[in-house]
Formats: structure tokens, C-alpha cells, sequence
């Protein structure tokens, strides 16, 4: 399977999120660092958020599989998820090809 790893902004925060692209979904579950991330690779801990009602919050995500890509998505910092869209490919409007500008270490994977 093809994981990578992606990051999600919410104002001037980054919350590091695993990418698996052999099925084109995001996992929900949002990590403070990127060690954090690391150390729970793969675990599919599928999380969903239990608020109610929910509080959720704009954030853009960019994921670094293939040449990378990112796109708006709806996050609960208070559950620590990410809700929707997971699926960035279910709308091809939304998404848009590339990395965004703000990834940490950008410049590694031009």
C-alpha cells in the first residue's frame, strides 16, 4: 500500500495526518508532530468525531503523495480529527495539484 505523510493547517497551526493513497482517503486522525505521527504509522486508528453538536473548523490540507496536492477540508481540533471531505477525488474541483507553500521542508520534495 501507498502511504504518505501530509499536514493540515488550521490558522497558524500544522497538525501532521497519514495519507493512504492506494485508496485516495485521508485518515482522520491528526497528530500534534510529526514524531507523533511516525510513531502511530499505520496503525489504521480510524477516528470519527463525537462532538454534538460538532465544532468544526476550516483548515487546508496538502499531502505529499505523487507530486503532492492539497485542498479545504473541515477539521475538530477538539476530537482531533479530520472530517470532510477525506476523499479529495470525489469532487475534482476541490483539490488542486501541488504542494502548498506553508508544508513544512517544502523545498524536499520538488
Amino acid at each position: 500500500m501507498s502511504h504518505s505523510q501530509g499536514a493540515i493547517k488550521v490558522g497558524e497551526s500544522i497538525y501532521w495526518v497519514e495519507y493512504n493513497g492506494t485508496v485516495d482517503v485521508l485518515l482522520p486522525h491528526l497528530y500534534n508532530t510529526q514524531e507523533e505521527l511516525v510513531a502511530n504509522w499505520r496503525r489504521r486508528d480510524w477516528k470519527n468525531c463525537s462532538c454534538n453538536p460538532r465544532q468544526l473548523v476550516d483548515g487546508t490540507v496538502t499531502v505529499t503523495y505523487g507530486r503532492g496536492f492539497n485542498w479545504p477540508i473541515k477539521v475538530c481540533l477538539i476530537c482531533m480529527v479530520a472530517v470532510d471531505p477525506l476523499m479529495p477525488f470525489d469532487d475534482e474541483r476541490i483539490h488542486k495539484d501541488g504542494i502548498a507553500d506553508w508544508y513544512p521542508n517544502k523545498e524536499l520534495y520538488k
